[in-house]
């Protein structure tokens, strides 16, 4: 999912901005060197079978 997210937001600088992808892309990268963009991703693999102590009762 995070890719994603990632192209909405390059695209909505982009279409507002009215600028190209590449400079979006910039921009972007500029907000992650700048520490002012952070990703948050979360990958679950395994289920509450798996790791019962885990299960929220």
């Amino acid at each position: 999912m995070a890719p994603g997210v990632e192209e909405e937001i390059r695209q909505a600088y982009a279409n507002i901005r009215q600028v190209s992808p590449v400079e979006a892309r910039k921009w972007l990268y500029g907000l992650q060197t700048e520490g002012r963009y952070a990703k948050d991703v979360w990958a679950g693999i395994y289920g509450v079978e798996a790791q019962p102590e885990f299960a929220v009762m």
